[in-house]
């Protein structure tokens, strides 16, 4: 969100229709509040007329033991894999001017268990001589240098392919790996040829941590080790690539564009508050632009179908006190003198930001 310094407002002369309705929308939102606190009113009569008639209907029992016995029958998420019980492997896979090695994990367990994420993978650079008919364009490298593998969705050897629309947001699937014969890969990606005149490290050993744990494989006598040095997360099968809906990490995408949407709420209800206190500073024009900007915003966000439910309630709170907070600030710039019934919808909204704040931190 800008400062409100940085807004840019080229208003055309029919705008001044858009502010009309804007008004005429504060004193719709006017007439709404009442109604919609005479519907509470209602809802809560209803509700407590409820609450006792269930309040003298005889509890039964065996309809609780049921519900117990449905919870208990759900099942259980497969246990993360311990070190013990992991094998790993690594095989060439070179391409034109790729290197490639394949990091198989198995499960070679009694009992299921689970992997998700990215293995750690460490090149140990040669620190020798390099062979004869690569001497002047593989440099030996320090006693104990490494180079570490960065973390990468997909490379041209494989990893998650989700499509043509990457998510905002991405979660490595977790792979579960049935007992004695569960099977997951990650592939090791790099170019093996430097460009020009360079000179690239190299490696014959890799360092790979899974499941808490390490283990040192043997790759090669002499493997070039140049740039695009990277590894996929931990995928089903033996392929290394693994093709996963681009919607596989909808949670963390909503939740993310949820979290962005509040930040801006609040940011731009924060620079209307600011217009309010300087009436002068700029047109009412803008200032109502401003206005509808924020009535907009929390509108989108309350209308968009997360998938909590419990953030249903703090969502329409939020959308239902910046509408408020909106129309009393267009109230204010039209008719004057209601600063004060502007000021106290301002800090009902940001106390309605709270509970929001709160179940987005639980759901992070």
């Amino acid at each position: 969100m800008h400062a409100v310094e940085d807004r840019k407002f080229d208003l055309a002369p029919s705008e001044s229709l858009e502010n009309q309705a804007l008004i005429r929308e504060a004193r719709r939102l006017r007439r709404r509040r009442w109604t919609i606190g005479l519907l509470v009113a209602v809802s809560l009569a209803v509700a407590a007329f409820g609450y006792v008639v269930a309040s003298r209907t005889p509890h039964s029992p065996s309809s609780s033991s049921r519900a117990i016995g449905a919870s208990k029958a759900r099942t259980l998420p497969v246990p993360e894999c311990k070190f013990a019980n992991i094998r790993v492997k690594v095989q060439n896979g070179d391409g034109l001017h790729h290197g490639v090695e394949f990091i198989t994990f198995s499960n070679v367990s009694r009992t299921s268990c689970s992997l998700s994420g990215y293995p750690t993978v460490d090149a140990i650079l040669n620190s020798g001589t390099p062979p004869a008919n690569v001497a002047g364009i593989y440099a030996p490298s320090p006693t104990n240098a490494v180079k570490k593998a960065a973390d990468v969705e997909y490379a041209w050897a494989g990893g998650v392919d989700s499509g043509d629309v990457a998510p905002k947001v991405f979660v490595a699937p977790v792979i579960d790996l049935k007992a004695q014969s569960g099977v997951a890969t990650s592939t090791l990606n790099w170019v093996d040829g430097p460009n020009g005149n360079a000179t690239c490290p190299a490696f014959s050993k890799l360092r790979i941590g899974v499941a808490g744990g390490l283990v040192t494989r043997f790759v090669r006598s002499y493997e070039p080790l140049c740039y695009e040095f990277a590894v996929t997360p931990i995928v089903a099968g033996k392929t290394g690539s693994m093709f996963v809906p681009a919607d596989f990490s909808r949670k963390a995408n909503e939740l993310f564009n949820v979290k962005s949407g509040a930040s801006l709420l609040r940011s731009e209800a924060a620079v209307l508050h600011r217009d309010l206190a300087s009436p002068t500073k700029y047109s009412v024009e803008q200032e109502l632009q401003v206005a509808a900007s924020v009535r907009d915003t929390s509108q989108l966000l309350s209308q968009d179908n997360y998938p909590w439910s419990r953030l249903k309630d703090p969502l329409s709170n939020f959308d239902q006190d910046a509408s408020t907070f909106s129309g009393d600030a267009v109230q204010q710039l039209v008719d004057g003198g209601s600063g004060r019934v502007a000021q106290k919808a301002y800090v009902k909204f940001l106390a309605s930001t709270t509970p929001v704040e709160n179940m987005l931190k639980q759901l992070s």
